[in-house]
């Protein structure tokens, strides 16, 4: 049979499989993709401005996005110092803690959270120099326990990169150096 001898009910059989086809792609597509996606970021150092009694402290905050079209309930943040091979071969242990309220103030809501789809969520907690040095060895992992997952979404904790004298402003806003 060549192209030129096709009949009407094989073009249209033709065009039912390419439709049918695609349906299917995008179907397939919208299975990957439903659900509870979130996406985490961590900013460290950051300082708290107009908090009395956070001042000269820093803290590391966690911000979490559902991009997906489902909720979720955020249960409690978690940090942990990843192992590397250097503590493998030194057997040092590695700790894995959750803090139970992610806030600066006793008085904001913590978890659990209920975040919606398109819905954001941040956890602020104190660091202290046990998580700076883990911070600055590059080795935490800071994330959230979530009620669509059975473990915990980690993310590491890049190091704060050292600011030089030219990066730093003074009074005014002006740049020193």
């Amino acid at each position: 049979m060549s192209l030129g001898s096709l009949t009407w009910e094989a073009v249209a059989a033709l065009y039912a499989s390419v439709v049918a086809t695609a349906a299917l792609a995008l179907e397939l597509r919208r299975w990957f993709v439903s659900g509870v996606r979130l996406t985490l970021s961590a900013s460290y150092p950051m300082i708290a401005i107009g908090i009395p009694e956070a001042k000269n402290r820093d803290y590391l905050i966690l911000f979490v996005e559902n991009r997906g079209d489902k909720s979720t309930t955020i249960k409690c943040m978690h940090l942990r110092n990843r192992r590397s091979i250097k503590h493998v071969l030194k057997k040092q242990k590695s700790w894995h803690a959750f803090v139970p309220h992610p806030s600066i103030s006793p008085d904001e809501p913590g978890v659990p959270h209920l975040l919606s789809s398109g819905g954001k969520w941040e956890g602020v907690i104190e660091v202290n120099e046990e998580l700076k040095r883990c911070i600055e060895s590059g080795n935490l992992q800071v994330g959230i326990g979530a009620t669509h997952a059975n473990k915990p979404v980690f993310i590491s904790v890049k190091p704060s990169t050292p600011q030089g004298e030219s990066d730093r402003c003074e009074r005014g806003g002006r740049r020193t150096g």
